[in-house]
C-alpha cells in the first residue's frame, strides 16, 4: 500500500514540474518591452511597427525635446476576428501583464469604457532606460505601444495628448 502511495506522489510531483516549466521559461524569455514585441511581431495576423531611432531623431517639431529622449517606439495590433486571433491576443495579453509584474511596472493610468480597456505602465528602473507600456484591450482590437528611452513628464504627456501620433 505504501508503493502505491508513493508512487501516485511522484507521479504527482513530476507533473507539477511539468506543469511549472513553462511558466518558468516564460519568466527568462520575457523580460523586456523589446522580448514581448519580438515574441509576436511575425505572427500571424499582427501588425507590427517599429520605430528607429534615427526616424525618432529626424521628428522635429515642438516634440523635438520630446523625442530625443526616446530610444525605440514599438506598436503591435491585432484584430480579433478569428478565434485563432482571440487565443493569440489571450497569449499577448498573459505576457504583457507578466511583464508589468515581474519587472515592476507601476500603473499610472486606466481608463474602462464599456467593454474596452486602456492602461498605462511606466517602468521604475532608474539605473537603465525607462519604458511605457500602453496596452489597448478592446472587442475588436488588441494594441500594444512600447516606448523605451528615457520616460520624463513630457513624454507621457505628449504620449497621453496625441502628440507623438501613436493613439
Amino acid at each position: 500500500m505504501n508503493t502505491k502511495i508513493l508512487r501516485i506522489t511522484i507521479g504527482l510531483l513530476c507533473a507539477l514540474w511539468f506543469c511549472a516549466t513553462p511558466i518558468e521559461l516564460y519568466a527568462q524569455r520575457i523580460k523586456t518591452i523589446d522580448d514581448l514585441f519580438a515574441s509576436y511581431e511575425q505572427a500571424k495576423g499582427v501588425n507590427y511597427i517599429s520605430l528607429s531611432p534615427s526616424l525618432l531623431k529626424l521628428m522635429k517639431d515642438d516634440l523635438d525635446e520630446v523625442m530625443s529622449n526616446i530610444t525605440s517606439l514599438k506598436i503591435l495590433t491585432l484584430d480579433l476576428k478569428t478565434q485563432e486571433q482571440k487565443t493569440l491576443a489571450a497569449r499577448i495579453r498573459t505576457d504583457a501583464l507578466g511583464l508589468v509584474k515581474q519587472e515592476n511596472f507601476e500603473e499610472i493610468m486606466k481608463v474602462r469604457e464599456d467593454q474596452s480597456e486602456f492602461s498605462v505602465y511606466l517602468s521604475k528602473k532608474t539605473h537603465q532606460a525607462q519604458a511605457l507600456l500602453l496596452i489597448a484591450d478592446g472587442n475588436s482590437e488588441l494594441m500594444l505601444i512600447g516606448i523605451t528611452g528615457t520616460i520624463s513628464r513630457e513624454v507621457i504627456n505628449a504620449v497621453l495628448e496625441g502628440k507623438i501620433g501613436i493613439l
